[in-house]
């Protein structure tokens, strides 16, 4: 069992030194086509991207708002100020949780018509197959293309458009915000986002090999898995139970170990992430706090800065989760191209068709009140009479014709 492990270490570090540098390129190349099933959706894509323009329009005027409740309403106790931008607070968080919703609800939609169309086209594909083709791919391979892959595109799609659609807009009007308080603070949170922006790519340059892989053991598992069900009489007649399960021994202890080495490159990223989020927050503290000392920027600016980074960090960390799916989207996409691109084996020509009369003709003839007779105790001779009986008038009509 060990020599099975090592030497599938061996060949995934083969596998691995082999695509790592191209790997990138092939998927860039495969996604050209995707944007096929995003034509047809072109107005609700513009709809979701104006609704998540006021989703974080609508986020970042609230701290705004904060700011100028504590600068010039809570520092000066004008009570009338503290009641009017609280007012318009309230109704700029309505209508901020409006636009999410049905931000929310447009994205759904956009995801399950991109899932359906893709669905037809492999249905439609996989109809042309012919019994080598299926061969080619194998069972397992296309029971996982066709239903796994196509969910996971779904939901990696659906959150993308909640979740990294609005990054860029929360990034850039909410550094807009943060530099127009203070230059200073605005460095901060851009040295914060490179630093999460070099841990992401970090993550995705281990993992994507490793999800290739884990999809070519999963379709391998369920070739086995499947093998065993339809086959287990034939096994057990053979009396190879043993060889079967260090089969599924081995071929689930590669797989656990490339999930292993997967949860252990994401595991990196959280935690990490994490203490970028934390470490800003000091700083903009501890920055915020000597320019107010200085007299250049006020308490209340302090605090919007500080929700700012918050929003743009939080917004970059929930984008972030999304992320790590792409290269496993990206993957599965490329799995279900290779069966809609797929040239089939076998063609199938269209019917043959001639002018002349004689090769149209039908060479069968129909007999009508023809009968005859044979005595009852006679039942073996009749069958044989009559097979040869028709015989005989099959030949005779056939060669009248000819």
């Amino acid at each position: 069992m060990s020599n099975y492990i090592s030497l599938a270490n061996l060949n995934f570090m083969q596998y691995n030194k082999r695509y790592s540098f191209k790997l990138h390129y092939v998927e860039r190349l495969y996604m050209k086509p995707f944007f096929h099933y995003i034509k047809p959706l072109r107005v609700p894509i513009i709809t979701i991207s104006i609704l998540s323009l006021l989703n974080v329009a609508g986020t970042l005027y609230i701290p705004t708002l904060t700011a100028s409740i504590i600068n010039d309403g809570v520092l000066r106790g004008d009570l009338e100020m503290i009641t009017s931008s609280s007012m318009n607070m309230l109704i700029v968080a309505l209508l901020t949780v409006l636009s999410a919703i049905l931000s929310v609800a447009m994205s759904a939609h956009i995801s399950a018509a991109i899932g359906k169309d893709i669905r037809n086209d492999l249905v439609t594909a996989l109809q042309y197959f012919s019994l080598r083709d299926f061969t080619h791919f194998g069972t397992g391979t296309i029971l996982m293309r066709t239903s796994r892959d196509v969910e996971k595109i779904q939901s990696v799609l659906g959150e993308g458009l909640n979740m990294i659609l609005p990054m860029p807009l929360m990034i850039c009007v909410g550094l807009g915000l943060t530099f127009y308080k203070s230059w200073q603070l605005g460095l901060v949170i851009l040295v914060v986002m490179a630093c999460m922006i070099l841990t992401i790519i970090f993550i995705e340059s281990r993992a994507l090999p490793l999800i290739k892989a884990i999809q070519i053991k999963l379709d391998d598992i369920t070739d086995m898995v499947r093998d065993h069900i339809v086959g287990m009489p034939v096994i057990r007649a053979f009396n190879r139970r043993t060889y079967e399960n260090d089969k599924e021994i081995c071929i689930f202890t590669e797989t656990a170990q490339l999930n292993k080495r997967l949860r252990q490159t994401f595991a990196i990223g959280l935690p990490t992430i994490l203490i970028l989020f934390n470490m800003s927050t000091v700083a903009i503290l501890w920055l915020g706090g000597y320019n107010v000392s200085m007299g250049s920027l006020q308490v209340g600016d302090i605090m919007a800065v500080i929700e700012y980074a918050n929003l743009i960090l939080l917004s970059m960390l929930m984008a972030i989760f999304v992320i790590i799916d792409i290269p496993e989207a990206i993957v599965c996409y490329t799995r279900i191209r290779e069966l809609l691109e797929h040239e089939n084996s076998d063609t199938f020509p269209e019917p043959y068709h001639t002018d002349d009369e004689k090769s149209n003709t039908s060479k069968s003839m129909q007999y009508t009140r023809q009968s005859y007779e044979t005595p009852p105790s006679t039942a073996t001779a009749t069958a044989t009479a009559t097979a040869t009986a028709t015989a005989t008038a099959t030949a005779t009509a056939t060669a009248t014709q000819d």
